[in-house]
C-alpha cells in the first residue's frame, strides 16, 4: 500500500512539474513574442491618425488595426497505414503565425465597460490516433493601455492564457480578462497572436474582416506566403485591392491596406459577411493526404479567380462522379422492419399517393434512418442517397445541384468549395431538398439562407453532349412568404387579485421554426416521424425504425430523462424571455407538435406553457392596471446611436416574417375597460418596410386582443430605414401599454 501510495504522490509531483515546465516554456515564449510584436515600427501605431470630426461622439474609436499572417510549408515524417514494408512516409506539414492587432481609443462610460474584460478566442487542437494529422495551437495576448500623457501600462496576460487554453482543452467555460486601470480617454493596444501547427490538415479560411462594431481609420494588412502553396482570395464588398509581389526567398509577400476610413456597423438587421468589406483567404497544400480541388493544385497566387471555373466546377464534378448509392440505402432502410420502401412504392405505383406525398415520405425515412441509426452524416451521401432512394421508388425526373447558402453571397463568388450545399430537386413537382436538415424540418421547407439563392444543375446525363452544353442550368431557389414563416402565440389569461394566470401557445411555421426548435427533445422527434411513418398503411417499427439493444435501449432513456429536465428549464428561460422577468409560478407544459409534417400546414412546432405571472397587474386604489403590452413579449428598441443608416447598408431579414399574438382575458367580475382606455389598444402603420396592426374589443367578459407584426421583405434599401423604425417603433411603443381596469 506504501508503494502505491508512493507510487501516486511520485506521479502527481512528476505531473505538476512537467506542468511548471511547460508554462515556463510558455512565458518564455509568450515574452518574446510580445518584445517583437511591440516592436514592430508600424506608423499608425505609432502616430494614430487623428479622429474625424464626424466620429468625435463615438463611444469608441478603432485607431488601428493590422492583420499579419506568415505561413510557411515543410515536409515530415508520418505514418503510411498502407505500407507493407517500411509505414512511413512524407507528410505535408505547415506553420503558421497570425496576429491581429488593434489600437482603439476609449471615449465614454460604455465603451470602458466593453473593453475593461477580453475574452479568450481559443480554439482547441487536436491529433488523430497515430499522427497522420495533428492541429497544434499557441495562442500570446498583449494588452497595453496608452494613457493620454503617453505612460505605457502593459497588463499581465500570461496566466490568464495558459487557464484559458486549458479551460477550452476541457470543455469548461471560459474566462475573462480584467483591464485594471483602463479610463475613458486612454488608448487600448491589444493583439492576439496564433502560432498554428498543421500536419496533413489544410489550414481553416481565413476572414479579415475590416469593418467593426466602431469606426475604425486604418487598416493594413500584410502576408508572408511560401510560394510552395497555393493561396487564393477574394475581395468582397469593396474591400481594398491586394498587392502581389515576390520577395528575394521566392514567398509571396501581399499587402493592402483602406483608403478611408470606415463608419460602424450597423447594430440591428444587417450582415457582415454579406455586407461589410472584407477579404477572404484560403491556403492550400497540393501534396495533402486531404482533399485538394483541381483548382488550388497550382502553387502560386490567385485573386479573386472565376467561381465557374474554379470552386462550381469542382463540387458539379465531385457530384457527378460520386459512387452510385443504390446499394448504400438499400440497405441502410432494408434494416426498417416492415419494409417501408417497399409499400411507398407500390402506394405509388398504383396512384394511390402522388409523386410529391411518395417523395416526402422517402426524404422523412432517409432523415430518421440518420438520426436513429448508427450512420455517419456526410452531405454528399445524403443528397445521393436521396436520390438513388427517389430511383429506387421509381420516380424519374431527378435532378441534382449546389447551392450556396445567403451568408456566402452568390455562387458566382464563392472562394471556398466547403461552402457549397448540394440539393436534389423534382420537376415535376417542383420539391427541393438539400443536405441540411435539422430534423424538425419538414420536406416541403427550405432553409432561410437558401431561399431565393441562384443554384445550378449538374448536367443533364439524358442529353446529347451538344444539349448539355447548351442547357441553361441556372435555378433560382424558391422564396417563402410570411405566411410560410407565420409564428402564432396564443395567450390566454385570468386574474386572481394581482396574479395573472397565463397559458401560452407558440405555433411556429417554416424558418420560425428555428427560434422553436431548441425546446425538442430526441423523443419529440422520435415520435414524431413515428407518427409520420406509421401512416396509410405503411408499417414502421413502433419502438424504433432501428433493432436497439438493450443497452443502447437503456442509454436512450437516460439520455431522454436527462433531456426533459433541459427541455423544463430551456422553457422557463423562454418564458423569463418573453416577459422580461422570471414567472411567480412555473406550472406546466407540453409539446404539442414537433415539425414533421404531411403538408406545409401541419409542420408546426408547437407548444405550450401553464404559468403565473406577478407586476403584470397592479392595484391603483380600488381599480386594477394592466401592462398589457407585456403580453406581447419584449420587443426590440432602437438605440439613439442605430437610428441612422447610411446609404449602402442595405436592412436585411434573415427571412419574410409574419408574428401574431393573440390575447384572450377573462375580466375579473366587477370590473369594466373604459372605452377611452381601450381605444389606445388600436393603431395601425403600413409602409413599404411592413405592417404593424393592433385592435382590442370586449366580447363575453373577455379583452380580446390581436397584434400583428408584419415584414414581408428580405432585403431593402437603407433609404426604407425611417419606414421600417417606423414598424419597430410602433411595437415597442405598444409594450409600454397599460390599460386600466375600472372598479364598476
Amino acid at each position: 500500500m506504501k508503494k502505491t501510495i508512493i507510487s501516486i504522490i511520485l506521479t502527481a509531483v512528476c505531473s505538476m512539474q512537467a506542468l511548471a515546465d511547460k508554462a515556463s516554456d510558455y512565458k518564455e515564449y509568450s515574452a518574446r513574442v510580445r518584445a517583437e510584436v511591440w516592436a514592430d515600427s508600424l506608423p499608425q501605431f505609432i502616430t494614430p491618425p487623428a479622429v474625424p470630426e464626424k466620429y468625435k461622439n463615438e463611444s469608441a474609436v478603432v485607431l488601428a488595426a493590422h492583420k499579419d499572417i506568415s505561413a510557411k510549408k515543410k515536409t515530415g515524417i508520418g505514418f503510411d497505414r498502407n505500407a507493407s514494408l517500411i509505414p512511413l512516409k512524407k507528410v505535408a506539414l505547415i506553420n503558421m503565425d497570425d496576429y491581429m492587432r488593434t489600437l482603439v481609443l476609449i471615449n465614454d462610460k460604455a465603451a470602458l465597460e466593453e473593453f475593461s474584460e477580453y475574452d479568450m478566442p481559443v480554439k482547441a487542437g487536436s491529433s488523430d490516433w497515430f499522427f497522420q494529422e495533428k492541429d497544434e495551437r499557441k495562442y500570446v495576448l498583449g494588452v497595453r493601455i496608452i494613457k493620454p500623457d503617453g505612460k505605457i501600462v502593459e497588463v499581465p496576460t500570461d496566466d490568464f492564457v495558459i487557464l484559458s487554453q486549458q479551460k477550452k482543452e476541457n470543455n469548461a467555460d471560459r474566462q475573462k480578462l480584467a483591464v485594471p486601470g483602463l479610463e475613458v480617454g486612454d488608448k487600448l493596444d491589444i493583439f492576439l497572436f496564433t502560432h498554428t501547427a498543421l500536419k496533413n490538415i489544410q489550414p481553416e479560411a481565413i476572414d479579415i474582416m475590416l469593418r467593426k462594431d466602431y469606426p475604425v481609420l486604418s487598416y493594413t494588412i500584410n502576408c508572408k506566403i511560401d510560394d510552395d502553396l497555393t493561396t487564393v482570395y477574394r475581395q468582397r464588398n469593396g474591400a481594398p485591392e491586394l498587392s502581389v509581389k515576390q520577395g528575394p526567398d521566392k514567398d509571396f509577400i501581399i499587402t493592402g491596406e483602406i483608403s478611408q476610413p470606415l463608419d460602424a456597423e450597423p447594430q440591428m438587421l444587417y450582415s457582415s459577411a454579406i455586407q461589410s468589406p472584407h477579404i477572404e483567404m484560403l491556403i492550400y497544400n497540393r501534396r495533402f493526404d486531404q482533399y485538394t480541388p483541381k483548382f488550388a493544385r497550382k502553387d502560386g497566387v490567385q485573386a479573386n479567380p472565376d467561381a465557374a471555373t474554379t470552386v462550381i466546377a469542382d463540387r458539379i464534378e465531385r457530384l457527378e462522379n460520386f459512387p452510385d448509392m443504390t446499394m448504400s440505402v438499400k440497405k441502410q432502410l432494408s434494416d426498417v422492419k416492415g419494409n417501408p420502401m417497399k409499400t411507398v412504392k407500390k402506394k405509388f405505383k398504383d396512384g394511390e399517393w402522388t409523386q410529391a406525398q411518395t417523395a416526402e415520405y422517402i426524404y422523412n425515412l432517409l432523415v430518421f434512418s440518420y438520426m436513429t441509426g448508427k450512420y455517419r452524416y456526410y452531405p454528399g451521401d445524403f443528397v445521393n442517397e436521396l436520390d438513388a432512394a427517389f430511383r429506387q421508388a421509381d420516380i424519374k425526373n431527378i435532378r441534382k445541384g449546389v447551392v450556396a447558402p445567403r451568408n456566402h453571397v452568390s455562387i458566382d463568388s464563392l472562394t471556398n468549395y466547403a461552402d457549397v450545399w448540394y440539393f436534389v430537386y423534382l420537376p415535376d413537382t417542383k420539391q427541393f431538398y438539400s443536405n441540411a436538415f435539422r430534423g424538425y424540418n419538414s420536406s416541403s421547407e427550405i432553409l432561410p439562407s437558401l431561399q431565393g439563392q441562384q443554384a445550378m444543375f449538374a448536367h443533364d446525363r439524358k442529353l446529347s453532349k451538344k444539349e448539355r452544353e447548351a442547357e441553361d442550368r441556372r435555378f433560382t431557389v424558391p422564396q417563402n412568404s410570411p405566411y410560410d414563416n407565420r409564428r402564432i402565440v396564443t395567450v390566454t389569461a385570468s386574474i386572481d387579485g394581482t396574479d395573472m394566470n397565463i397559458n401560452r401557445r407558440v405555433d411556429a411555421f417554416g424558418a420560425s421554426k428555428d427560434a422553436a426548435g431548441s425546446i425538442l427533445t430526441s423523443d419529440n422527434l422520435l415520435n414524431a416521424y413515428l407518427e409520420y411513418l406509421n401512416r396509410d398503411g405503411v408499417v414502421a417499427d413502433p419502438q424504433m425504425l432501428r433493432k436497439e439493444k438493450k443497452k443502447d435501449k437503456q442509454a436512450r432513456m437516460e439520455r431522454d430523462a436527462d433531456q426533459s429536465k433541459e427541455q423544463a428549464d430551456r422553457l422557463r428561460e423562454l418564458t423569463t424571455d418573453y416577459h422580461g422577468s422570471a414567472p411567480k409560478e412555473f406550472k406546466d407544459y407540453d409539446v404539442i407538435a414537433a415539425g414533421i409534417g404531411m403538408c406545409p400546414d401541419s409542420s408546426a412546432i408547437s407548444y405550450s406553457v401553464d404559468y403565473v405571472m406577478d407586476g403584470i397587474v397592479k392595484k391603483a386604489g380600488r381599480n386594477l392596471t394592466l401592462n398589457i403590452g407585456n403580453l406581447i413579449g419584449k420587443q426590440p428598441e432602437i438605440a439613439p446611436s442605430q437610428r441612422k443608416r447610411l446609404p449602402g447598408d442595405n436592412i436585411l431579414l434573415s427571412y419574410p416574417q409574419d408574428n401574431i399574438t393573440n390575447i384572450s382575458i377573462e375580466l375579473p367580475q366587477g370590473y369594466t375597460v373604459p372605452a377611452s382606455s381601450l381605444a389606445k389598444l388600436n393603431s395601425k402603420v403600413v409602409n413599404e418596410a411592413g405592417s404593424f396592426t393592433s385592435t382590442a374589443k370586449i366580447s363575453d367578459g373577455k379583452l380580446l386582443v390581436n397584434v400583428t407584426i408584419e415584414l414581408p421583405n428580405v432585403d431593402m434599401p437603407s433609404s426604407h430605414w425611417d419606414k421600417m423604425l417606423a414598424i419597430i417603433d410602433a411595437a415597442a411603443n405598444f409594450n409600454t401599454l397599460t390599460l386600466l381596469l375600472e372598479k364598476k
